[in-house]
């Protein structure tokens, strides 16, 4: 039995121009996070170009979003909304680089 913890990273970003974040998300409706499936062009593909040391990726989770936390759907709806996000990241260390 092999026990990893989550390794955690915090990625801010303003929206100026209306982009979207660039992130297919999912979710389990029991859950309480948010699941990257994949990354595109947005904001995050602007963050991951920048800060090549916290890259978001596939399989990432967003456990927070600004004060939002163990709510996807509050999660996704204030994402449309607010022009400043602070979103909380956790990976498992055997899915990718931070």
């Amino acid at each position: 039995l092999v026990v990893q913890r989550p390794i955690e990273f915090v990625v801010s970003i303003s929206r100026v121009d209306g982009r979207k974040m660039g992130m297919e998300l999912q979710y389990s409706q029991s859950g309480n996070t948010l699941l990257v499936m994949s990354v595109g062009d947005g904001f995050i593909q602007d963050w991951n170009a920048r800060h090549p040391d916290k890259v978001v990726c596939k399989d990432d989770r967003i456990v927070r979003l600004n004060e939002i936390f163990c709510d996807p759907l509050k999660m996704l709806e204030a994402s449309k909304d607010l022009d400043t996000l602070h979103l909380t990241f956790i990976r498992y260390p055997s899915f990718g680089p931070v």
